[in-house]
This record gives C-alpha cells, structure tokens and sequence, in this order.
C-alpha cells in the first residue's frame, strides 16, 4: 500500500508543473508600439498577452509582472 500512495504522488509532482511568471521590464515612457529596441508599457502589455517577445520586451509566461 505504501508504495501505490508514493507511486501516486510521484505521478502527481510530474504532471502537475508550476506555472513561472515572466518580468517584463518597461525601459521607456513612450506610449508606443514598434521596433526601436526598447520596451513600452503598450509593448509589455502585449508581451505579457501574447505570451512573445515584442520590441525588446521578454516574452510573458503565466501570470507575469510589468
């Protein structure tokens, strides 16, 4: 019986993968949305959406911080 329930924990840690946040750090106050090398509030914003890379904003993954 002990080793059904580890087995079964086991099974759980494995298939259940926590979630990481991304930060997404705003490198200008410009209210904009192109491709200058910096990170927008707008691009960080879409970043943290999309879960990809805009401008130079890191992609967003699960619930990020800005």
């Amino acid at each position: 019986m002990k080793t059904l329930v580890g087995m079964t924990s086991l099974a759980t840690m494995l298939v259940s993968t926590p979630v990481l946040a991304a930060t997404i750090a705003v490198s200008t106050t410009e209210h904009e949305k192109n491709t200058d090398g910096d990170c927008s509030l707008r691009e960080a914003i879409e970043a943290a959406n999309t879960d990809t890379a805009v401008d130079d904003c890191s992609a967003g993954s699960g619930s990020d911080i800005i």
